[in-house]
């Protein structure tokens, strides 16, 4: 492992799902209560996924003890972090894809969306009216990856907003005292995706794809896995 990396791990969803084998063999009955917010089983499946990719990580980057639960918390506001072992970590999910971002010397956002269009308006979710006026409707996704990377990187910070991030140049994003810089990566066809590191970071990179069948097996079906 090289100090100042980002490693990046992603996978996607093969063949049919089985959110429900998942969710009985690994998780705590404290994240099966979260998860009860997700709209469809594909939200869920894909987030126990992002769990799981993040164990993986963990362990490949041999950064904690193998086959130990996973000491997950979060922020007020839904921000999960380690506790033990502390390291900066990011997840996303959106289409069949989700990914996760682990950056052992710096705090870290990533995000990916599937190429769709955005409903009308929804780009007041997050640009200002300025950037509303300056920017073309046509980079609205994309900017709204690159805030959503830029949010989650900073967002354990107390006052930080999606929508206070303003765009200072390209790829370069401003929240009161913190500087924020956005790298584009190439996953899937169909799919942006970008990761978010405070400006002056070094960006070295390493991503990896994790075939479905190896994820699955970083959990044992009767609860001797990762756990969470």
């Amino acid at each position: 492992m090289q100090k100042n990396n980002v490693y990046i791990y992603w996978s996607k969803v093969e063949g049919p799902l089985s959110a429900g084998a998942l969710e009985g063999s690994f998780l705590s009955a404290r994240l099966r209560q979260r998860y009860r917010h997700y709209r469809t089983d594909m939200q869920r499946y894909l987030s126990m996924l992002g769990k799981l990719l993040l164990a993986y990580g963990l362990d490949d980057l041999q950064l904690r003890g193998r086959r130990t639960r996973l000491n997950l918390e979060y922020y007020p506001n839904g921000k999960p972090y380690l506790l033990k072992p502390p390291v900066p970590f990011s997840l996303s999910h959106s289409g069949h894809l989700v990914v996760c971002a682990i950056s052992p010397d710096h705090t870290i956002g990533i995000d990916v969306q599937k190429q769709l269009p955005l409903r009308a308006g929804s780009e007041r979710i997050f640009l200002n009216p300025a950037e509303i006026a300056q920017f073309p409707a046509e980079t609205y996704l994309d900017l709204w990856c690159q805030k959503e990377a830029a949010y989650k990187a900073m967002s354990h910070w107390p006052g930080a907003r999606m929508t206070e991030f303003r765009f200072m140049g390209p790829h370069l994003l401003i929240q009161g005292e913190w500087a924020v810089r956005t790298y584009p990566l190439m996953l899937d066809e169909g799919f942006l995706a970008c990761v978010a590191l405070p400006a002056g970071a070094p960006w070295r990179h390493e991503t990896h794809f994790v075939p479905m069948a190896e994820l699955l097996n970083v959990y044992e079906p009767h609860g001797e896995g990762v756990g969470l």
